[in-house]
């Protein structure tokens, strides 16, 4: 859950969700680009560490918080 997991999360969701496809009349005035990175992205990531950790949702969620929080603090 580090930058380089960002990147790598982030292509990945690229591929799977085309902005070709968004229908962007429908969720105006959210662009793709935004709805990749602000609803879709942090889901998956908590997803991922749901599964990895074997833990709840709110647990997860908690994780991926204090590692944002660590990671602004590490790399200002």
């Amino acid at each position: 859950y580090s930058e380089k997991g960002f990147y790598i999360l982030l292509e990945t969701l690229h591929k799977m969700f085309s902005q070709d496809d968004y229908p962007d009349e429908r969720y105006k005035p959210l662009p793709w680009q935004a709805a990749v990175e602000e609803i879709l992205l942090p889901e998956a990531a908590v997803m991922l560490i749901m599964q990895d950790r074997n833990i709840t949702e709110d647990e997860a969620r908690h994780i991926h918080v204090e590692s944002q929080v660590f990671g602004l603090h590490t790399h200002p």
